[in-house]
């Protein structure tokens, strides 16, 4: 079987001071599990890596031996994140200082969302809607995020 790039996005780690992974550790870890040039990206739980059919309940398993604690994983390929950038979900969206464009990555692929941030409004509103509609297993990048995981 041939080696695929991945992107494995870890659901609320380094959040607040809590549940934090260093990404060393992180790192280390995908490289302990056969997986090939395994590279973090930001502290927010991205990880580009090469392997040949990996599983999200695999790492999971890994993530809570290795960790302490419960982080639900997404798997994208490199293929996938390149077809949802060169789509460019946010082209019809008149961006403001005070606009924030987000991708939320789910098992069943992308739901793009817009969000408008205010006083009254914060990116964990956004996340309570979210699982209200998706459940705990989606987790959402800002899309500059997205954009820098292709660099």
């Amino acid at each position: 079987m041939k080696m695929k790039t991945y992107f494995a996005f870890l659901r609320g780690i380094n959040v607040g001071g809590k549940r934090l992974v260093k990404m060393d550790a992180l790192r280390s870890l995908f490289l302990e599990l056969g997986y090939e040039n395994a590279h973090t990206i930001l502290a927010s739980g991205n990880i580009r890596f090469e392997a040949v059919n990996p599983t999200a309940e695999t790492i999971e398993s890994a993530l809570e031996s290795s960790f302490g604690f419960s982080i639900p994983v997404t798997l994208w390929t490199l293929r996938e994140i390149q077809t949802l950038v060169e789509s460019n979900p946010f082209s019809h969206v008149d961006i403001s200082p005070d606009t924030k464009c987000y991708v939320t990555f789910t098992a069943d692929r992308a739901v793009c969302s817009l969000l408008v941030l205010s006083k009254d409004r914060k990116t964990t509103d956004l996340m309570k809607e979210l699982d209200k509609e998706y459940g705990k297993r989606v987790t959402t990048r800002n899309w500059n995020t997205v954009l820098r995981l292709l660099k």
